[in-house]
């Protein structure tokens, strides 16, 4: 007999709040790619930094300074995605009138506040399209958009979160949301 899954969150219900943590999944395939990839690309960074300096007059460095730019926003996109999948985790805090978005672990990210009151038509949609970047779901990379199976209108925009999480976690989550009172029929 299969048995029963685990929770991925982690709920802390403090006295004004409610803290859900939720770590990333680990691709290790991804991980250990890019962890060797990114040697590569050190390397790259480094012969062509030196290379650069030794021939900026011609138009073969003024070349090379350009594709130095573009590698080096590749190296740093490469670097946050597996910072990413090593230590991150989606940090949702909900309580006192606000719902607060963050992901620690994410770099170039930053918290996302919301007034509740504002925050309309929670549910949950996964879209499971099976939209894919070279076999591998867009969630599993960040940078992709902003991605997530519970979502709520904030104005005319679709607010997405809970990345990580299957159908039945989720509808669990917005029960405790409801039963703590943070999440009112409003809302729903």
């Amino acid at each position: 007999m299969e048995p029963l899954y685990a929770p991925r969150s982690v709920i802390t219900d403090n006295f004004d709040n409610l803290l859900i943590e939720i770590p990333v999944r680990k691709n290790w395939f991804i991980i250990l790619f890019l962890s060797f990839w990114l040697c590569g690309w050190f390397l790259g960074e480094v012969f062509a930094l030196g290379a650069v300096f030794g021939v900026l007059r011609n138009a073969a460095g003024l070349f090379l300074v350009f594709w130095l730019c573009g590698w080096t926003v590749g190296g740093l996109f490469a670097f946050r995605s597996l910072l990413w999948m090593v230590a991150g985790k989606e940090v949702i805090k909900a309580g006192t009138g606000t719902l607060e978005l963050s992901k620690p672990g994410l770099l170039f990210s930053k918290t996302r506040v919301y007034d509740l009151s504002q925050c309309k038509r929670f549910r949950i949609q996964d879209t499971g399209d099976g939209s894919s970047l070279w076999g591998f779901q867009r969630r599993s990379l960040p940078g992709f958009g902003a991605s997530g199976i519970i979502r709520f209108d904030y104005g005319y925009n679709t607010i997405k979160f809970c990345d990580g999480v299957d159908e039945a976690e989720a509808k669990h989550l917005l029960d405790v949301l409801r039963e703590k009172k943070i999440l009112t029929d409003v809302n729903f």
